[in-house]
């Protein structure tokens, strides 16, 4: 790369997460000093970008030239105002470090730039002199850059924190309402319904878990150390009633205790404490035998008010981490759905695109709703299933819809903010065929084996899952048309045996010799008699008795079962 390439760089966000927290917090007299006694208080999802916008512009007021002057005349307070003053250069020279390039080049063999460090440093001292001015001026400018033309692309990373999304809802629905092919009786589809803002800068981050086995133990929130989170909440705790105080004619006391809060955070403004020492895990964090993740993002019109694209990236780790993507369609306020077609791919990809149908347009919300249906899951496979989502924000500044599964510069991990995973309930399939299904083949035994491979595939099939069967004759009462397997009036049914919650293996040689026996002990009519089969198939990760799955297979008595 040239020596003149563009440098871009800001203000990496204070935490990458909204932080839940519990924070020992003393109250605010009505005399301006801080009480000795502590309340833990339990802070919940804070942007700390916002308390620390609040906290520099009320720095930036102390220290207003007016403000200044009075304080500065009340007796015994010139020293105070000093400290506050050297507070302010601390807080200014640790903003000034929190500057970083946009982009990551770590990842790149060689320095792709050698002036980035030399342009690093000349943009914190120009930040830090911005600073010693106005703290709330310099810390609101978005990007600084350097070589920069007009024609190149600003990245510009947010720093406002991606607010949660919303699983509105999960369902499951047979994935063939209804077919005559044995294989397309079992299968079934997951459908996830979500919204959020989905702003340009967004990634959602979905997951889908199946087979879920056992909770992870969760902790509560809890103090474990003192970071610039907690020095802000005592300070946001008793913002209000101070500057009501700091506005009165003589506040010695309240003067007294501002400067001994900005001291303390400006000691702590460059200390953090990682997610997990906040003491803090995502509710409902669940262990699973098979996940798939996905990246999702919106990318909009130029005036903003069409959804131009759609583009999904798998995770290429996970082994089996989805050979079929979802449907995705979005969905209107009025309950309209509009669908978006998938674009074909000339290789294999881990990204492919969704474009809404030709002729069709979809309108953009301020929180957009989306519906992502996977279908033809396996249900001896797949017993159960959840979605987790969250959201990275600031990932790929460069993105180009038009070619998503093309990467360029990654943006510096420090400018990746993250909101909190938002986890959906278990939910368990249950497919219900009513119409009986025929099996073929040269026996019973023959036809039962293949039926069994077939709906519950050995291979993929969820260790210990179990069955229970019931064989039943029928025959004709009279004469008629109805074809075998159809119910009729004039059609009865005889229990043979019940092969109560087994294993699959060995199920169709324990049913085919039950049959051949009571063959044998009775000897029924075979012309117009066939074995109806009932079948539920049961979770191995629930209850024994939830089922997943039940339906009817029925088998013409041939000569050959009548005469065994």
């Amino acid at each position: 790369m040239s020596e003149s390439m563009p440098q871009f760089f800001a203000l990496a966000p204070l935490y990458d997460h909204l932080v839940t927290r519990q924070v020992d917090i003393k109250s605010l007299g009505d005399d301006g000093t801080l009480g000795d006694a502590t309340v833990p208080t339990i802070f919940t999802a804070i942007d700390v970008e916002l308390w620390a916008r609040r906290f520099l512009g009320d720095m930036d007021r102390f220290l207003a030239p007016s403000a200044s002057a009075r304080i500065k005349g009340l007796l015994g307070l010139s020293a105070v105002l000093a400290h506050v003053i050297d507070s302010k250069r601390n807080i200014a020279s640790g903003i000034a470090d929190q500057l970083q390039g946009v982009f990551d080049y770590s990842v790149d063999e060689t320095d792709p730039d050698p002036l980035y460090q030399k342009g690093l440093q000349d943009a914190r001292n120009t930040l830090a002199q911005l600073l010693n001015g106005s703290l709330i001026k310099a810390y609101d400018i978005p990007v600084i850059g350097q070589y920069a033309t007009a024609a190149d692309p600003v990245p510009v990373p947010f720093r406002i924190h991606p607010l949660p999304p919303t699983i509105v809802d999960q369902a499951i629905l047979p994935t063939f309402d209804s077919t005559d092919v044995l294989q397309q009786l079992s299968l079934w589809s997951y459908k996830l319904t979500f919204a959020h803002e989905c702003a340009h800068q967004d990634m959602v981050r979905i997951t889908t878990q199946f087979n879920r086995s056992s909770r992870v133990s969760q902790q509560s929130p809890s103090q474990i150390g003192v970071d610039l989170f907690n020095t802000l909440a005592q300070y946001m705790a008793v913002a209000d009633k101070l500057w009501m105080l700091l506005d009165k004619a003589s506040p010695v006391n309240a003067v007294k205790t501002f400067a001994d809060l900005v001291a303390t955070i400006a000691d702590h403004w460059t200390i953090r404490l990682s997610h997990n020492e906040s003491g803090h895990r995502p509710d409902g964090s669940f262990a699973a035998q098979a996940s798939r993740t996905f990246g999702f993002r919106v990318t909009y019109s130029e005036n903003g008010k069409l959804i131009e694209s759609v583009s999904l990236t798998r995770d290429p780790s996970q082994p089996g981490s989805g050979d079929t993507w979802p449907a995705v369609e979005v969905m209107l306020p009025d309950g309209v759905s509009v669908p978006l077609i998938a674009q074909p791919s000339d290789a294999p990809s881990h990204t492919i695109g969704y474009l809404p149908k030709n002729g069709t347009e979809a309108p953009a919300f301020a929180r957009q709703t989306l519906q992502l249906t996977w279908h033809g899951l396996e249900v001896a496979a797949f017993q159960n299933a959840r979605a987790c989502l969250s959201i990275v924000r600031n990932e790929d500044l460069l993105h180009d819809p038009s070619h998503p599964e093309n990467t360029k510069l990654r943006t510096n991990p420090v400018f990746l903010l993250k909101a909190g995973e938002v986890v959906g309930n278990s939910i368990v399939p249950l497919i219900e065929r009513y119409h009986q299904q025929e099996i073929k083949g040269a026996t019973l035994l023959a036809a039962l084996d293949d039926a069994i491979q077939t709906l519950f595939p050995p291979d993929r099939l969820v260790a210990n899952t179990r069955a229970t069967w019931q064989l039943d004759y029928s025959y004709e009462l009279a004469r008629s048309d109805t074809p075998l397997g159809d119910y009729s009036p004039i059609r009865a049914r005889v229990p043979v045996t019940l092969y109560p919650d087994g294993p699959l293996a060995g199920a169709a040689q324990v049913l085919a010799k039950a049959g051949e026996g009571w063959i044998d002990n009775f000897q029924p009519a075979f012309d117009g008699g066939s074995w109806i089969l009932s079948v539920t198939l049961h979770s191995a990760l629930e209850s024994a008795e939830r089922p997943l799955f039940t339906a009817e297979l029925f088998y013409p008595i041939k000569k050959d079962d009548a005469a065994s």
